[in-house]
């Protein structure tokens, strides 16, 4: 069995040293509960932690070291409670099994699942290769191919049998050259897609009951993979195709208005839906890592 050395990052801590391990521990040895697929009996050391992100986690940046192998930069997700345990167990065993094949190209590559009684007793670490940092922008304001990207990595996850569960922004990171990777499945479940037809970015948004998977169908509307399908206007949905002009516009407001208010209406519809084909011109015109204009 594999295992992992942790370090104590409170060893010397005075004010921690009496704990329920006697004296306190320079470190931590954890036992592999989920291999990665190639690890059987070797002993594997993170070293120099940095404490990335806290709140129901700890996430730590470190290298991870094993004898005969090169050091590898890592995330190490520290989890406590039998609850969280669990999911993230289940994570470990889809990034083992049917995500396998991804890692290293549309999600991290898997080192295990790690578990032994730490400073906050019975613990799991989930070990997985450092990317790079978080998207920290809208996905809808990256270009063309970032947003392909992400879209293309959803539907082969999909296709593998996964259903990510809990897909936003923050379920994506980059590597320096701003290609995103697929991260955090803990509420992923096994899936079989029903996606009904295939993803064509730039044609017109289909509506959820034809496309029927939700999922995919919330990622591309996030994404803005979709052309507009209808507008609102006064209180309606009408057929974006008549749009385009005021005059024709207005030839689908209710008769409870009065044409010159159904034609103002109309104006600012028309305005908004230029507006919103301008700044998406704007955002595929920028690369990956362009900062946003000040508004």
């Amino acid at each position: 069995m594999a295992t992992l050395i942790f370090p104590n990052l409170f060893f010397g801590d005075d004010a921690d040293s009496c704990s329920e391990f006697g004296e306190d521990p320079e470190h931590f040895e954890l036992k592999c509960i989920v291999p990665s697929g190639n690890i059987t009996t070797k002993q594997y050391e993170f070293r120099d932690p940095e404490l990335l992100h806290e709140d129901t986690s700890k996430i730590y940046r470190g290298e991870l070291t094993c004898e005969g192998e090169e050091p590898r930069d890592v995330v190490c997700k520290l989890v406590y409670g039998k609850r969280r345990m669990k999911r993230v167990r289940r994570e470990a065993c889809f990034y083992a099994n049917e995500l396998q094949k991804l890692q290293g190209r549309m999600i991290p590559r898997f080192h295990g699942l790690f578990r032994g009684e730490m400073q906050d007793g019975d613990t799991v670490c989930l070990v997985l290769d450092y990317i790079g940092k978080p998207l920290t922008r809208c996905l809808f304001t990256m270009n063309f191919q970032f947003r392909f990207s992400v879209i293309q990595a959803l539907v082969t996850i999909h296709s593998l049998g996964v259903k990510h569960g809990d897909f936003s922004e923050n379920s994506i990171v980059v590597d320096e050259n701003y290609r995103p990777y697929i991260i955090d499945f803990e509420w992923a479940e096994q899936h079989v897609c029903q996606k009904s037809m295939p993803i064509v970015f730039n044609a017109e948004e289909p509506e959820w009951k034809e496309f029927n998977c939700d999922e995919l169908h919330d990622a591309c509307t996030e994404a803005q993979a979709w052309l507009p399908r209808t507008v609102d206007y006064l209180r309606q949905k009408v057929p974006v195709k008549f749009a385009y002009s005021a005059k024709e516009l207005v030839k689908h407001a209710p008769k409870s208005y009065s044409y010159e208010a159904a034609y103002r209406a109309a104006l600012r519809v028309v305005h908004d839906l230029q507006e919103w084909y301008d700044e998406r011109a704007f955002f595929d015109g920028c690369s990956s890592g362009d900062p946003l204009p000040h508004p």
